[in-house]
Parts: structure tokens; C-alpha cells; sequence
């Protein structure tokens, strides 16, 4: 297990980042890496990455875009 500091070190000295909706995405955000973002449910629009510099993969049959809290849709349905 590596620390949050040494996992800094590791993205820094890194060419980029493959990652999903999570906190080392928008640390590498932070650091100015070249990102590839990989979303399901959420919303890229609303979380992020906020660098210019990041290419995003999203789920085909995603359809909800509004607040997920509020989304009916059904677990196992195939949308979110």
C-alpha cells in the first residue's frame, strides 16, 4: 500500500493516467497528466477531470443525466 504522497510521486513521473471516476484521476487532474477518464454512471460534465488535457470513455447505454439520486431506472436494467 502506498501512501497518498508516494502515490503523487508515482502519477508525477508518469506519462498519464487510465482511471475511473476516482480521487487519483483528479489527483493526476492536479498534477497536469494527460488523462483518460473512464465513466459509467456519473456525470464527467459535473466531476470532472478539469485539466484540458484528458480524452473520456463513457458507458454506451448510459441515459441518465440528470441528478442520479433522482434516476428511477432499475438496478440490472443495463442503464444507470
Amino acid at each position: 500500500k502506498l501512501s497518498l504522497s508516494e502515490v503523487a510521486d508515482v502519477i508525477s513521473k508518469s506519462l498519464f493516467l487510465i482511471s475511473c471516476d476516482t480521487g487519483l484521476l483528479h489527483l493526476a487532474s492536479g498534477l497536469s497528466k494527460k488523462i483518460v477518464g473512464v465513466y459509467g454512471p456519473t456525470i464527467p460534465e459535473r466531476s470532472g477531470p478539469y485539466s484540458c488535457n484528458f480524452d473520456l470513455v463513457k458507458a454506451k447505454d448510459c441515459v441518465c443525466k440528470r441528478d442520479l439520486k433522482k434516476c428511477k431506472k432499475k438496478a440490472g436494467s443495463g442503464l444507470c
